[in-house]
Parts: structure tokens; C-alpha cells; sequence
């Protein structure tokens, strides 16, 4: 693949990550025969009102990078304040394609071959450089806001695109203080500078009482930020261990409800490895 067709390919998908379309170069079709369903759909739902450090940042896209691998898919989503809307907009998309098998590739001409195998790098060059990209600009405009919040509208919503792959294996990360305020609840005390303590009980009769489950079509969800609180445009992680304690009770029972699994929650790190 010559450097004129590999430059327009990096501005093709830089022009679709500014879209939010697919940011990756399909390496097959025509001759080369289409893969199956993915093997694992990868998720990540940021939170436009949680700020995080430059660690929690770093962290994140170490959480992603295992799952930029052959035959797996990335979506970025990312939730705003419910003054705009709970619906979540797609930042980007992508498939990175699978290998031929040995039967496949024997059926190839050695050039097209050698531009599949180019493909390849390239697809994984471009998922780690964009998606990186990505987060860091919706990192950087992190409002650290209290206002108006309906994470569990945003969940809800989200959860349409995840119960729709086609994928094997669903995982959904969430980067989000997870911290609902607005007609459905508040899980905010002491003028929003605390969190408080609530009855995942009575919250989760709320919840269906606003038709807020969704269907996560039996993904495993990992939370990250769970429980930050601004302070001073940055964050700091809640000290009341009980509050978090039924903070992550209420989100196990929603996720449950949602036809999902709760499989990690944590404030700036997760205490089992995705997977």
C-alpha cells in the first residue's frame, strides 16, 4: 500500500471521527471474503460532566487498549448534561478486521494480499491514534457540572445500540460519576458536595416507575468514576465509604434490570480487570 493511499485513508478517517461516523478503512471485500460477526463489541459511554485528572485520563485509554485487537469493535459515545439531552452522541466507530486463514489467503493474488496485510497495520495504527484523539477532547471539555443529569436516561439509551451487536461478547465502560439528578431522582446531599446515601430499594421502583431500564442484550459493564465529586474544575473521589457502598448497590440492581451485568465499579480505578 503506497504512502499517497495511506495518507488518504488518515484524512478519510479524520474527517469521519469529526462526524462521528466509522474511523477505520474496511480491509475487506471485493475478493477478500467478509468476516462473521465480531468477536467482542467494546462500548465506551463518557460523561460530559465528570472532570478527571490526567491519571484517571491516562487509565482510561489503557482500559481500551487490550480490546484494539482483530476482530473486535469500538464505539465512543459520550452523555451531556440532560439541559441538552440524555441521548448520547456517537463519537466514533470501528471494526478492526480479522486475519484470512490459510485457505482464503491461497486463494489471493500476492498483491492483493500484500495490501490486505497492510490493511491490517493500518486499522490498528488508526483505532489506538483516534481513539485516543477522541478522549482526549471530550476529556477536555468536561464541564464538572451538577447540573441537570438523567445518567440512567443516558444508560437507557445506550443500551439500544449494545443489545443490537451482532457481537459475541458485549462490554460496556462507563467513565461517569454516576450520579443521577433530575426528575427520577437525586443522588447528590449537602448542596451537591457529598453524595447521598440512598435506598437502591426505592430508587430502583423510581426508575421503573420513569421507564428508565433499558436492555443490554447481556453485557458486562464496568463503571469508572463512580462517586466524583468537582472540586474546583477537577475531582475528588467521595470519603462516605457507605454512600458508595449503596451508590453501587442501586447500579447493580439497574444493570440487572437491564439485562446487563455489573462486573466492575470503581472511583479511579477498577478492582477486577475488563475482560
Amino acid at each position: 500500500m503506497n504512502s499517497r493511499l495511506i495518507l488518504s485513508m488518515v484524512l478519510a478517517c479524520a474527517a469521519a471521527v469529526a462526524q462521528g461516523a466509522d474511523i477505520l478503512p474496511q480491509c475487506r471485500g471485493g475478493a477478500v471474503p467478509q468476516a462473521g460477526p465480531p468477536d467482542t463489541a467494546l462500548f465506551v459511554a463518557i460523561d460530559a460532566t465528570t472532570p478527571l485528572d490526567a491519571e484517571l485520563r491516562h487509565q482510561v485509554m489503557d482500559y481500551i487498549k487490550p480490546f484494539l485487537v482483530a476482530g473486535n469493535t469500538i464505539a465512543v459515545a459520550v452523555f451531556p448534561s440532560a439541559e441538552k439531552t440524555p441521548q448520547p452522541d456517537l463519537v466514533l466507530s470501528g471494526r478492526l478486521d480479522t486475519p484470512l486463514d490459510s485457505a482464503a489467503r491461497g486463494a489471493l493474488s500476492k498483491s492483493l494480499l500484500a495490501r490486505f496485510d497492510q490493511c491490517l497495520l493500518t486499522q490498528k495504527q488508526m483505532a489506538r491514534q483516534y481513539t485516543a484523539q477522541a478522549l482526549k477532547r471530550l476529556f477536555d471539555t468536561a464541564t464538572g457540572s451538577t447540573g441537570h443529569t438523567e445518567v440512567m436516561g443516558s444508560m437507557r439509551a445506550l443500551s439500544q445500540a449494545v443489545q443490537a451487536s451482532t457481537a459475541r461478547n458485549k462490554v460496556v465502560l462507563v467513565v461517569s460519576d454516576m450520579l443521577e439528578h433530575s426528575e427520577a431522582g437525586d443522588f447528590y446531599a449537602d448542596h451537591r458536595r457529598t453524595v447521598r446515601r440512598v435506598d437502591p430499594v426505592m430508587e430502583l421502583r423510581t426508575a421503573d416507575s420513569h421507564h428508565l431500564f433499558g436492555d443490554f442484550g447481556g453485557a458486562r459493564v464496568y463503571v469508572l468514576a463512580a462517586g466524583l465529586l468537582p472540586d474546583g474544575g477537577k475531582a475528588k473521589p467521595e470519603s462516605d465509604r457507605r454512600a458508595m457502598q449503596l451508590l453501587q448497590d442501586f447500579w447493580s440492581g439497574y444493570f440487572g434490570k437491564s439485562h446487563a451485568q455489573l462486573a466492575g465499579f470503581g472511583q479511579v480505578e477498577l478492582e477486577q480487570p475488563m475482560r
